[in-house]
């Protein structure tokens, strides 16, 4: 898109996977509200593994990336807290 300065709609660039989600402007903090509390609902420890991998993962090609992921040691210690959880039915 930089280079063929091809304009698209908010639906196309959700399609393509450019952005995440396409919301009316009234419904923008509601949308932003949702997305948050769904990450915060997950392991604080696994949220921080996945920005620290794609931070440092971007800053180099994808073979490096790659390595990052597959030879850094990551703990996430509450892992028994989430397998507990994960049979209950709400």
């Amino acid at each position: 898109l930089t280079f063929t300065g091809e304009m698209i709609t908010a639906q196309e660039a959700e399609r393509i996977g450019l952005v995440n989600k396409v919301v009316p402007a009234d419904r923008l903090e509601d949308a932003v509200r949702e997305m948050a509390e769904k990450i915060m609902s997950n392991s604080p420890d696994s949220v921080a593994a996945h920005k620290f991998l794609y931070n440092r993962g971007m800053a180099g090609t994808m073979e490096q990336g790659l390595r990052l992921e597959t030879e850094t040691p990551i703990k996430i210690r509450d892992t028994a807290e989430r397998v507990t959880g994960f049979g209950k039915k709400d």
